[in-house]
């Protein structure tokens, strides 16, 4: 078999990264979308958003879907569970 191709339910590190890219892409355009309406709501309306504070999450619910989303994000990389011995 050839350094570039292997059997499909074969994951490498290279295809989580894909993954894990993939799944930010999907995400930001998603995020784009919402906030960019949201921002015309506002203008419309004459108000605007306070952007200087920082985002970080604050209560016990923002923590746990901020956890939930990286353990989605960065899944493919935790199943791939490689070591520099298996290289």
């Amino acid at each position: 078999m050839s350094a570039s191709s292997h059997p499909a339910d074969e994951r490498t590190p290279d295809d989580a990264m894909i993954g894990v890219i993939a799944e930010l892409a999907a995400e930001l355009w998603v995020v784009k979308r919402r906030l960019g309406k949201l921002e015309t709501e506002l203008a419309e309306r004459g108000l605007s958003l306070d952007l200087d504070g920082e985002a970080a999450p604050s209560t016990p619910d923002e923590v746990a879907a901020r956890d939930e989303f990286v353990a989605r994000i960065f899944g493919p990389l935790l199943a791939t569970s490689t070591t520099p011995d298996d290289r």
